[in-house]
């Protein structure tokens, strides 16, 4: 996956109370492929190319390289048709443009321009995911992370992204022309024609795959992603909701992008639609903790120790910890403020109460874990010391956010 909001809210509706979740959690390591689509928030997995079956990683997917995009992936201003080359394989026809492969069902026809179109479509998703990630990293003394689903502006819901001609920046708004939905099987692509207005402030507008000036893009067509995060001040109490508009300026034209939107047809019964199945990347930014990467997060790793012991041993979730997330009853007492927060580091400190982690920024996490659980930890492995990799996830408050220490009921997972 690219989208690091998606893991750490794909996270937080897994019931980890369920008898089954280990097995899930292994299933996921494992890169099960993705099948049909939800008809709830999680469709995310599904803002990809149609006809993709994604391996996914509900872990690992904080944890693998970061895509590099110093430059669009497709040339500009050049002849496709010298860029374009196509081979039949078996039942697909397999097309390469500037090292990418793409392919398709051998009973259907795209232009030349349809597979650059969706190699810039591909591109923008990246850039998109990239962009995501920086934003979560703290700059200026303030930090953004992702709102717990029940506070989002936009509910359980994925908004899906949207092509639109920006018409016009004033002093404070910026107002688009919205003219068609990139969709999917179950909510498939689709016409608009709909002027809004949005937040100059929150207006984040980017052209060749680099942060430009809002004015620039008047006039032209954009890819533009919708995206809640909440908005904190570092070392207050003070938080915000902010909804943020990501817009990728594109060089293709509408028409040529509508030729490989996802529209739910079948051909000969069968899908066959043009899809780029190595396309993909993510980042190593912790999720929902951007002070720090997780690149080598014990979590995500299948010979990874779990600390904790479920109703079928070994486990890296803790079964004590509070509800959260899409377990919380819509009427219950339990909190709705819960987000997931990824960390990792090396162990720096060990006593009879807590477990102390040094993570990639310096910080010091404290992880609330008896002398009784460690020496029961060490009938199952090897005792826990200082030096070993620590990884796990805290369930904490949006207006707690600059916290460190995390109680028992709080420790999602921990794993070394």
């Amino acid at each position: 996956m690219n989208d690091i909001r998606f893991e750490t809210q794909l996270v937080a509706a897994t019931n980890h109370r369920s008898n089954n979740i280990d097995n899930f959690v292994k299933n996921t390591m494992q890169k099960i492929r993705a099948k049909q689509p939800k008809q709830n928030f999680w469709r995310w997995l599904h803002a990809r190319p149609f006809g993709q079956q994604l391996a996914f990683g509900v872990l690992a997917a904080v944890v693998v390289s970061v895509v590099s995009f110093t430059s669009y992936a497709y040339a500009i201003g050049s002849n496709p048709v010298d860029l374009v080359k196509r081979w039949i394989e078996g039942d697909k026809i397999k097309v390469e443009y500037q090292g990418r492969t793409f392919e398709y069902g051998k009973s259907r026809n795209y232009s030349d321009a349809a597979v650059t179109a969706l190699a810039e479509v591909n591109t923008v998703q990246g850039l998109h995911a990239r962009a995501v990630s920086n934003l979560l990293v703290p700059k200026n003394g303030v930090e953004y992370v992702t709102p717990p689903a029940a506070q989002s502006a936009n509910g359980v819901e994925y908004v899906y992204p949207f092509f639109a001609t920006v018409t016009s920046v004033d002093a404070t708004t910026v107002t688009l022309h919205k003219q068609y939905v990139w969709g999917d099987k179950m909510n498939p692509s689709h016409d608009l024609d709909e002027t809004i207005t949005v937040p100059l402030a929150t207006f984040r507008p980017f052209i060749k795959g680099e942060p430009a000036q809002a004015t620039a893009s008047v006039g032209q067509l954009a890819m533009i992603y919708t995206d809640d995060f909440v908005r904190h001040v570092i070392g207050t109490p003070q938080v915000n909701q902010e909804t943020e508009y990501f817009s990728f300026v594109l060089t293709h034209q509408l028409d040529d992008i509508k030729q490989v939107a996802a529209k739910g047809q079948l051909v000969d019964g069968k899908d066959g639609a043009i899809f780029e199945p190595n396309w993909g990347g993510g980042s190593d930014i912790c999720g929902n903790n951007g002070a720090d990467t997780c690149g080598s997060n014990p979590i995500s790793q299948s010979n990874s120790q779990g600390l904790f012991v479920s109703k079928i041993g070994p486990s890296q979730y803790n079964p004590d910890a509070i509800q959260y997330g899409e377990e919380v009853p819509v009427n219950g007492s339990q909190p709705k403020d819960i987000i997931v927060r990824f960390v990792t580091g090396t162990i720096t400190a060990i006593d009879d109460t807590q477990i102390t982690v040094k993570t990639s920024s310096g910080a010091l996490w404290h992880f609330v874990y008896t002398a009784a659980e460690r020496a029961a930890f060490a009938k199952r492995f090897s005792p826990l010391k200082v030096g070993d990799q620590l990884g796990g996830m805290a369930l904490e408050s949006i207006y707690n956010l600059d916290n460190r220490t995390i109680d028992n009921a709080h420790i999602m997972s921990l794993a070394r």
